[in-house]
């Protein structure tokens, strides 16, 4: 997060960059995140953005803004992706048409963006308002923003030319503080609240500029805390307001500012103050359940739920329950699923039967991820009850998770795949419901014992059979080791009739299953181009010697990503690797095709005579800090000679074949690394450090391990995702799904993903064109 603030109903939103600038808040969920996996490998699926839009063309290249500025495209969305600081107007000077709308810094837009904000679904869109200041400082750099007690908007100004990247460094004295007014402000207002009476602090709860709301708040709280006797008068106070009766357009009500500042006042001094949360005389607060507007509902729900214990007490517990059931306010619902994170395993799933009864939540893009993020560690120990709630479910995502979760218990629990074959072979519904999630739960397992009931599952399914539904059963017969089911997927494969992307999935699933004769067939598709990218990596489950020279035969006829993938296959096996080296050294395959990464694999088997085949055929790679800071100075002085002009055209090619696999570039690419779009690429030190030392500095996620596999094979990348039966391993080339108990070693390492070495084989000119191409 890069600001937030809470809207006039006490819902928090938080601004962001790149990935998407704004989203609604809700404690217990899982949002997108910039790189890698979440920590929780049942996650599944994060949520997206608020907003219903970006500030940024995607056909702009973001380096264009320093030599051209922004595009007109750009300029009408918001001026561009990176966002510092953020509010939500809530002062008493600016007219009220900005009131409630939020505002956000853009950095290459040099201006304040202005979004409102509407209910939709179960929380929230942002839409993009008419931006609201512009500046022609090219300096400008707003990092945040706030409303004072009279009104104004104090804009704090970074003044730099850097964005997210030190570029001439940091200029420490250049900073800036404005103030935006309307009209003529109030210098009269009475700013010092330390001297109020606990009376008037609670009577501005009413005012229109929240900076006395709030300030009057937290003054109460300390009061609270700090000294009896006004803890007595403050508790008192809060108890008669909220013993008002509730009454529809009463005049005698609270406000909402008021009722929801007390809510929150009385919920702050209290629970600090006990040790079991439980023994808060909270009924002032229940009673407010009743109250019509969704918002004070919300409010209390999640004041239920704001408690230490991970428990609720079960007559509050089942008054949620009802609100589960019966409420009509979406965002209430979303609340509800929110609470459960405070509850118990069998309190999850009672709170989520509620609240999947609701199908006019199922299209919504935060409900029901947020009910599953909360309700997954209850499942396994609640199977039963998680069965039924998935079946009756009517939020498809959610039941959907639920088999999912269930089936990747295969191993520990094989009577969770027999409740669900029995399920599936109910209907055709249930068996599209179910088998696809039991297919992904066992995605990259060899082989699970087939359950008692999967023949006669697959002949109750016969009533109904889609292709879809066939192509399921026969990847996961592969998987229960179904000799027929293998032989369908061989079909599938071999069927030119069958879209490309099921061939390659089929071929997949049944290199997995390492049927007699793998080796065989595969190298029979090999000359298949529309397939052959897929059969290279399957070749890499075969054992056989002769692998390297079927594969190496054809390979001057494969396409850049077959070539690429050819190579990684070679790379996992000493053997292999062995004959691809001195391919290499006799002519027949080009120095080039292997990169550094292949490099480090290779040098993974710890095997001295292919290090020393390594070293003759191809190179060594510097990785010592002194060789690394010499080749540094050398790569800078190259691209910084000036009787040396980078062919762009090429430039590009270089970053295309040796970048895109972990690189995105203006929306090309893939996402093993970081988005090279909004990076400092201008800067010199910037792309060295980041090319030739990569490992100088890497956050956890990019950190590499070397897995060595009992069939033989040595891969080496990042662990992204890790369960108690398999693990997800991203490697320069591909992503593998991996079985824990076929990992004979396991090292992790300190290194990149990214390895030294690539700019090596490379000539001068060609380390010319991709650095002129990087920093165009």
């Amino acid at each position: 997060p890069w600001g937030h603030d809470w809207d006039q109903h006490g819902e928090l939103f938080m601004i962001n960059t790149v990935i998407g600038h704004l989203w609604h808040v809700v404690p217990g969920a899982r949002y997108r995140r910039m790189y890698g996996s979440h920590f929780n490998p049942y996650t599944y699926e994060t949520i997206e953005q608020t907003a219903d839009h970006v500030h940024f063309s995607g056909k702009e290249n973001w380096n264009d803004v320093k030599k051209h500025g922004i595009s007109d495209e750009t300029d009408r969305l918001g001026g561009g992706h990176a966002h510092c600081g953020m509010m939500i107007y809530q002062g008493d000077n600016w007219p009220d048409e900005y009131r409630g709308e939020l505002f956000t810094a853009n950095f290459h837009g040099q201006r304040l963006n202005r979004e409102s904000l509407h209910r939709q679904g179960n929380g929230y869109v942002g839409k993009h308002e008419k931006d609201f200041m512009f500046t022609d400082d090219v300096w400008f750099r707003g990092v945040e923003m706030i409303y004072g007690p009279d009104g104004g908007v104090y804009l704090l100004d970074w003044s730099d030319i850097g964005e997210c990247h030190e570029r001439d460094g940091i200029h420490r004295t250049s900073g800036r503080i404005f103030k935006i007014v309307y009209g003529e402000i109030n210098k009269s207002v009475d700013c010092n609240l330390e001297s109020k009476t606990n009376e008037e602090l609670f009577a501005l709860f009413s005012h229109k500029n929240q900076w006395f709301v709030r300030t009057a708040h937290r003054l109460l709280r300390e009061r609270a805390l700090k000294k009896e006797q006004d803890r007595n008068e403050i508790v008192n106070r809060i108890q008669s307001l909220l013993a008002v009766e509730i009454k529809e357009q009463s005049s005698e009500q609270p406000s909402f500012s008021q009722l929801y500042q007390t809510m929150w006042l009385h919920h702050a001094i209290n629970y600090p103050s006990v040790d079991e949360a439980d023994t808060v005389d909270d009924t002032g607060i229940v009673s407010w359940l009743r109250h019509d507007n969704e918002h004070v509902r919300a409010t209390v729900v999640k004041l239920l739920s704001d408690r230490p214990s991970q428990s609720i007490p079960q007559e509050r517990m089942q008054q949620l329950l009802d609100l589960a059931h019966n409420d009509s306010s979406s965002l209430v619902r979303l609340h509800l699923a929110s609470a459960m994170r405070r509850m118990t395993p069998a309190q999850r799933i009672e709170m989520a039967l509620a609240l999947a009864g609701h199908a006019e939540d199922a299209g919504d893009r935060a409900q029901a991820k947020l009910i599953w993020y909360n309700l997954e560690p209850a499942i396994v120990s609640n199977s039963n009850r998680a069965m039924q709630l998935a079946v009756g479910s009517k939020l498809p995502h959610l039941s959907h998770c639920i088999y999912r979760r269930l089936g990747a218990e295969a191993t520990d629990h094989p009577e969770f795949l027999v409740a669900m074959l029995e399920l599936a072979g109910r209907s055709k519904a249930d068996a599209i419901a179910v088998l696809p999630a039991m297919q992904e739960a066992l995605n990259g397992r060899r082989k699970v014992p087939a359950p008692e009931n999967w023949e006669s599952t697959v002949k109750l399914c016969g009533e109904f059979r889609t292709p879809e539904i066939d192509r399921t059963l026969a990847f996961l017969g592969a998987i229960f080791g179904n000799g027929v089911s293998t032989e369908q997927l061989k079909q599938i494969a071999n069927s030119a009739k069958n879209e490309v992307a099921v061939r390659r999935q089929a071929i997949k699933a049944y290199a997995q299953a390492k049927p007699e004769g793998l080796f065989k067939t595969l190298q029979r598709w090999l000359r298949d181009r529309a397939v052959a990218v897929e059969v290279v990596r399957a070749l890499a489950y075969c054992s056989e010697p002769e692998v390297a020279s079927a594969i190496l035969k054809p390979f001057e006829t494969f396409d850049v990503e077959t070539r690429r993938s050819a190579i990684a296959t070679l790379c996992t096996r000493g053997v292999w690797a062995k004959e691809l080296l001195q391919a290499i050294g006799a002519g027949r395959i080009q120095r080039s095709e292997l990169n550094a990464a292949h490099a480090r694999q290779i040098k993974g088997h710890g095997d001295d005579e292919l290090n020393e085949l390594l070293a003759e055929h191809w190179g060594v790679v510097k990785e010592t800090p002194e060789e690394l800071a010499a080749k540094m100075s050398e790569i800078r002085a190259l691209v910084e000679r000036d009787d040396i002009a980078p062919d762009m055209a090429n430039g590009a090619k270089m970053f295309f074949t040796n970048c895109t696999s972990c690189h995105v570039l203006n929306g090309v690419g893939g996402n093993r690394g970081p988005d090279l779009t909004g990076s400092d690429r201008q800067n010199t030190s910037y792309l060295l450090e980041n090319i030739i030392a990569p490992s100088s500095s890497v956050a956890d996620t990019y950190r590499s391990s070397v897995l060595k596999l009992e069939d033989g094979r040595t891969l080496v990348g990042v662990v992204t995702e890790e369960s108690s039966t398999t693990l997800k391993l991203l490697m320069v080339d591909e992503e593998v799904i991996i079985e824990i108990d076929t990992i004979e070693g396991r090292r992790n390492t300190q290194e990149s993903l990214m390895p030294t070495g690539l700019l090596d084989k490379l000539s001068e000119q060609e380390i010319v064109d991709l650095f002129g191409f990087l920093r165009k």
